[in-house]
C-alpha cells in the first residue's frame, strides 16, 4: 500500500490539532523529540507540532539525511512530515535541499499542494484529505493554471528538477601543495656565491670608462 494511503488515518486525526498546535503549549520544546516521537508511534500531538512550527525544517532535514535512514522503520512519516510542513509554506521559494530531500510520492504532494493553494481541487485523494486540515484549501470550480504566480511556477520547477548539491571543495594534492609553498617562500642568495660580488661602484666604471677612451686614442 502506498505510504500517503497508509498516512490518511494519521491525517484525519490530526485536523484538529493542526488549528490549535500553532499556539498550544504541548508543541514547546526540543523539536527534535517531535521528529522522534512521530518517527517511531506517530504521535498526533507531535506530528502537528512538526507541521506548524517553524523551527522544525532543519531538524526533519538533518533526520532525513542521516545514511540508510530511507530504509528506517517510520522514515515515511518524517518524509510526509517535512512536505505538509512545506505545504503550508509555499509562499516563499523552496529550497533545493528541501526538494531533494523528499521521495516521490511527497514531492507529488507538494506539486499538487502548489495548485490546491490556488484554488484547484486535488485529483488524489489521499492529498485533498491532507489539504483540507488546512484553511488556505479553498477548491475553485473554475481555476485554471493562469491563476499560479511566478513564485508558484518556480517552486514547480524546484519540485520536479531540483539542481544537484554543490560538491565540497577538493584537498589540494602534495603537488600543489608543493608548489605553493616553493612560490611563497623568499629567495636566498646565501648560497649562490651572488652576494659575495659587489656591485660595481662610481670609482670603478670611471676608471673602466678612461681604460676604453685610452683604447681608442692608440687605435686612431
Amino acid at each position: 500500500m502506498p505510504a500517503a494511503c497508509c498516512l490518511l488515518p494519521l491525517f484525519a486525526l490530526c485536523a484538529p490539532g493542526l488549528a490549535q498546535a500553532q499556539t498550544s503549549p504541548t508543541c514547546e520544546g526540543d523539536i527534535g523529540a517531535f521528529v522522534v516521537q512521530v518517527q517511531e508511534s506517530g504521535q498526533r500531538a507531535a506530528y502537528d507540532c512538526l507541521v506548524v512550527r517553524d523551527d522544525a525544517q532543519p531538524a526533519l532535514l538533518a533526520r532525513l539525511a542521516e545514511p540508510g535512514f530511507e530504509e528506517s522503520r517510520g522514515a515515511e512519516r518524517v518524509s510526509r512530515a517535512l512536505a505538509v510542513h512545506l505545504a503550508a509554506r509555499l509562499d516563499r521559494i523552496l529550497l533545493a535541499e528541501e526538494a531533494r530531500a523528499l521521495p516521490a510520492p511527497d514531492r507529488r504532494l507538494l506539486r499538487d499542494a502548489v495548485y490546491a493553494r490556488r484554488g484547484r481541487l486535488s485529483p488524489a485523494p489521499e492529498h485533498d484529505a491532507v489539504f483540507r486540515l488546512f484553511d488556505w484549501y479553498q477548491p475553485d470550480p473554475s481555476f485554471t493554471n493562469a491563476q499560479l504566480t511566478e513564485l508558484d511556477r518556480a517552486n514547480l520547477e524546484m519540485i520536479d528538477h531540483p539542481p544537484p548539491p554543490v560538491p565540497p571543495p577538493s584537498a589540494p594534492s602534495a603537488a600543489d601543495a608543493v608548489a605553493e609553498t616553493a612560490k611563497a617562500a623568499p629567495v636566498s642568495t646565501a648560497d649562490c656565491g651572488c652576494a659575495a660580488t659587489p656591485a660595481p661602484g662610481p670609482t670603478a666604471l670611471g676608471l673602466l670608462c678612461l681604460g676604453l677612451l685610452g683604447w681608442r686614442r692608440r687605435r686612431t
